[in-house]
């Protein structure tokens, strides 16, 4: 004797299922994956556009001729703004005081040495200058 169920039954029972499965994806949707619909959401207000940093180089001039193995590099950007200072040897990482000025000592090379100043603020904006400073150990 065959005690299975009928078709009927078998296909109420697949939409009973169906239905079911439906039900748990909306509700997943609902109140997992989207956020709460009662929750305050902050967006950036921006009063005005971010302007870039300033950077004026006050030392070295371009082009030097310098006979001291330590140079001060020093000038003046925006308030309160990171400066970077790379040569050859290394990169140095300053920030600039309340009034825009910063000032660091940097080791130069024999010969050549190609300096770097980039000053950047908080939204990514950046300004760079260069300054190539000739170092000798003899004076002429």
């Amino acid at each position: 004797m065959n005690k299975g169920i009928g078709f009927a039954t078998f296909l109420l029972s697949m939409f009973f299922v169906l239905g079911l499965g439906l039900l748990l994806i909306y509700t997943f949707h609902a109140l997992i994956a989207s956020p709460p619909q009662d929750t305050l959401s902050f967006s950036p207000i921006v009063t005005s556009k971010p302007t870039a940093p300033t950077l004026d180089i006050s030392s070295p001039d371009d082009n030097s001729l310098i006979f001291d193995p330590n140079i001060l590099v020093e000038g003046r950007t925006t308030p309160n703004t990171k400066v970077l200072i790379s040569n050859e040897n290394s990169d140095q990482f300053i920030v600039s005081d309340k009034y825009g000025n910063f000032s660091q000592t940097l080791k130069l090379n024999l010969g050549i040495n190609n300096l770097l100043i980039t000053a950047f603020n908080n939204q990514g904006q950046l300004i760079s200058d260069t300054r190539m400073v000739f170092y000798s150990k003899q004076q002429l």
